[in-house]
């Protein structure tokens, strides 16, 4: 696995920077801060895949968006033809040649979330077949996430290579993420092979969990001013009304010896 930290923009390294300064104002490790989350979720594709293989752009599962140029939804029936991994269940995938696209995962009202784990494999089964078509099987899977720091983070994995056939358990891996990738806005996934960037990958079995929000430090801030200033204002009044008292008190006092 290779990790690379990335930022791309003036807004971002604003963010990152106030992430920097409030991380190691309190002491912690910038990276490896951990936001509370909810519970894990595994996103399967069984009640999603329509028959055979079919082209989509986009793919929901409750508040989860898959989204691509293009990708295909590759059903039980289907798996193995053609040299496709299987793992016996539907699932997703990339077959890339200019045909399909990395693909993009994202909550729908784009909150942050964490990315688990998730099973991976190459993409087809036969190289040689895939190639005389024009595709190649992924050798490495490339994690591009959008943190919510502002961070651009990439994080390469590789996969073992191991292709068995239909009905097999060797075709898919399981990859499990570093905390790095737990609070992300988007995570984008790209099959890697020979200088290229459109190898096919296939996915199932996406772990994930919802980032809970957390009160925002500026509001905090913000908050807190506004205690101060409400309570220096009452306690102007207070020594306002109590001087306002001490007067009235002593020009009593004074009529009262005249």
């Amino acid at each position: 696995m290779s990790l690379n930290l990335v930022v791309r923009s003036p807004r971002a390294i604003w963010r990152a920077a106030m992430f920097f300064v409030f991380t190691l104002g309190f002491g912690a490790a910038p990276l490896a801060a951990q936001p509370p989350l909810g519970p894990e979720e595994t996103l399967v594709f069984d009640g999603v895949v329509g028959p055979g293989n079919p082209d989509v752009t986009g793919l929901a599962i409750g508040p989860w968006l898959f989204a691509s140029q293009k990708f295909h939804t590759v059903s039980l029936s289907d798996a193995g033809i053609l040299g496709f991994a299987n793992n016996g269940t539907p699932y997703i995938a990339s077959v890339g040649g200019g045909l399909d696209y990395p693909i993009t995962l994202e909550r729908a009202d784009g909150s942050p979330f964490s990315l688990v784990a998730f099973d991976a494999a190459e993409g087809f089964l036969d190289d040689l077949l895939a190639a005389q078509q024009g595709f190649i099987g992924a050798q490495k899977i490339e994690i591009g996430a959008e943190l919510a720091t502002g961070f651009t983070l990439t994080v390469e994995f590789d996969l073992d290579g191991l292709r068995d056939g239909p009905d097999g358990i060797d075709d898919f891996e399981t990859l499990a993420m570093p905390a790095e990738l737990s609070d992300v806005t988007s995570v984008t996934f790209t099959g890697l092979a020979a200088n290229r960037r459109d190898a096919a990958f296939a996915l199932d079995n996406v772990v994930v969990a919802a980032v809970v929000p957390e009160p925002d430090a500026l509001a905090i801030v913000a908050s807190a001013v506004a205690m101060l200033v409400v309570a220096g204002a009452t306690q102007h009044r207070r020594k306002t009304s109590d001087a306002a008292r001490q007067s009235f008190t002593s020009v009593s006092k004074n009529r009262a010896n005249l």
